[in-house]
């Protein structure tokens, strides 16, 4: 199997009792050769212009959706803005060069944030995190290898996914930081 699964750190959490992450390695930063410089790197703005981060998220939606139609599970819908931004607030707290945890940086449970967006009433939730991947069919693979992160993927119980994806534009070799937050919406 891939080095990188090797590397993967599946923490359980199916509603409230442990929750899954994913880790791969980042990639080293080049060292300059000696008597060159190394040129600075590019600004966020044309970094961003030049990125497909945008439409990772929406991907990552229809692979997972893929994925729940060959195991014979209805699809998770996607696109609640709501759902959507939390997860995006997620993939940021996570930035492994700053804190790869379930438990977000203030020190709450990383369920807090979906009361900080109007997600509508839900009752089971989950999430899945992995860092370092490069494509979101890359991630999607890892977490299906990962049973925590299958059982999240694969949970019948849950209609609505959000997806956030992160990319520190600021720093050069920053790795992409994913996040996936299910919930089972209320009738």
């Amino acid at each position: 199997m891939r080095q990188l699964l090797s590397m993967l750190i599946a923490l359980q959490m199916l509603l409230v009792s442990g929750i899954p992450a994913v880790r791969a390695p980042a990639a080293a930063a080049p060292k300059p050769t000696p008597g060159t410089t190394t040129a600075a790197p590019p600004s966020a703005t044309a970094l961003k212009a030049e990125s497909p981060i945008e439409g990772y998220a929406a991907e990552v939606l229809r692979l997972v959706n893929a994925e729940r139609k060959k195991a014979g599970l209805r699809t998770l819908s996607g696109g609640n803005g709501a759902l959507n931004a939390a997860a995006q607030k997620r993939a940021v707290e996570i930035n492994p060069l700053e804190n790869l945890s379930h438990t977000r940086p203030n020190g709450k449970d990383c369920s807090s944030v979906l009361k900080e967006y109007p997600v509508g009433s839900y009752g089971k939730w989950g999430e899945n995190l992995a860092w370092g991947q490069v494509t979101p069919a890359e991630t999607v693979a890892d977490w299906m290898a990962s049973p925590a992160h299958r059982a999240n993927l694969l949970n019948a119980a849950y209609t609505h996914l959000g997806v956030g994806v992160y990319k520190d534009l600021s720093r050069e070799y920053s790795p992409i930081s994913w996040a996936q937050l299910f919930i089972a919406m209320n009738n």
